[in-house]
């Protein structure tokens, strides 16, 4: 059907047949290049298409985060009871800082407190450790607080002593150079020490009392206490005794009751006198119900911890103590509470260890 254009013009419309558009015209060889199919040819074949999956993801590695599902485990529960509500926990551990000459000192002798003297050359005390003369000299310069040397002298050491004062005698005080002194006797040493401001305040040690009530106490139970101490020294590895020549040497030279020392000397084989001490220790549960009766009444003599006599720490207290010191290794010894405070509270001013540990 041919296509016709309606004009009006002056009012008049008019059909006119519109013109037939021009064909386009493809050469042979125009076709081949453009690849154009021929007019009427079948249409070409549809491409072949073959349905491949798509490649799975790559497995997570350590570094990759947890799929969105991903729920981690729970927590194991744990393996200990929680503490109480009522628990507290214990207070932390603070050492006490070393004293110097400008720290606050510990209470001191007849409640002086004290700084800690520390010379500039330390004086020297060769001491046995079990020696009562010679823990009297380091309760005094414990009480007076001052830094100083021990040296421990094997008892059967007589070489030492005799060299820097011309016998066998324990304790010895030596402060060395141009002015140096060597000194023996322990009431010497300790009013040596009282008496000189070089070693912080004086006179903080007062004269013996006079009391006959404590030395009175102290002669009554002499026999039993050496029947008790003496064996003890040789079994609590004392440093003056660690070899058996010093126990041997000791043992030859100290009588137990009732000998007197001439006798225990002169008559008595090294093995006899071992055996003696053998049979004083195996004695302990006979003596012991002595010991304690004694102690007993010595409760009633001591005024507090902080001394034996009212007034203060005397000559009374270097002596007591020094003595008092040596039961603490008697197993079963039972002091009293005041008895035992004033122990305790001295050993701590003086720095000198009980024997509470090693008792036997």
């Amino acid at each position: 059907m041919q296509s016709v254009y309606s004009v009006q013009a002056f009012g008049q419309s008019k059909l006119i047949p519109a013109a037939r558009p021009a064909r386009l015209k493809v050469t042979a060889a125009a076709r081949k290049k453009l690849r154009v199919a021929p007019r009427g040819a079948p249409p070409p074949p549809a491409p072949v298409r073959f349905d491949i999956p798509a490649p799975s993801p790559p497995p997570p590695t350590w570094s990759s985060p947890p799929p969105p599902s991903y729920t981690p485990p729970p927590p194991p529960p744990p393996s200990y009871a929680p503490p109480s509500p009522s628990y507290t926990p214990p207070t932390p551990f603070s050492p006490e800082p070393p004293l110097s000459v400008a720290s606050p000192l510990r209470r001191g002798a007849c409640g002086h407190p004290l700084q800690r003297v520390v010379p500039p050359v330390l004086p020297t005390v060769y001491v046995y450790d079990h020696c009562p003369y010679c823990v009297r000299v380091r309760l005094a310069l414990g009480l007076k607080n001052v830094k100083h040397n021990v040296v421990y002298m094997m008892n059967d050491d007589v070489d030492t002593p005799t060299q820097m004062l011309g016998k066998k005698i324990a304790p010895i005080l030596e402060i060395p150079g141009p002015n140096g002194v060597v000194m023996g006797e322990s009431m010497d040493i300790v009013r040596f020490f009282d008496d000189n401001p070089a070693y912080g305040p004086t006179g903080i040690i007062r004269p013996p009392s006079g009391r006959k009530d404590i030395s009175a106490w102290q002669k009554s139970v002499k026999p039993t206490l050496a029947l008790l101490h003496r064996p003890r020294y040789m079994l609590a590895g004392l440093p003056e005794f660690s070899q058996r020549d010093s126990r041997d040497y000791f043992i030859s030279g100290h009588q137990l009751p009732p000998y007197e020392k001439a006798v225990w000397k002169a008559e008595l084989s090294a093995a006899e006198k071992q055996r003696k001490y053998d049979e004083a220790y195996a004695r302990t549960a006979e003596l012991l119900p002595e010991l304690n009766q004694a102690l007993v009444q010595l409760e009633q003599l001591i005024y507090s911890q902080d001394c034996c006599t009212e007034g203060g720490v005397c000559m009374d207290d270097i002596d007591l103590w020094a003595r008092l010191r040596s039961i603490t290794l008697v197993k079963g010894a039972k002091f009293g509470p005041k008895t035992m405070a004033y122990l305790q509270n001295m050993a701590d001013l003086a720095d000198c260890t009980l024997y509470f540990s090693m008792a036997c």
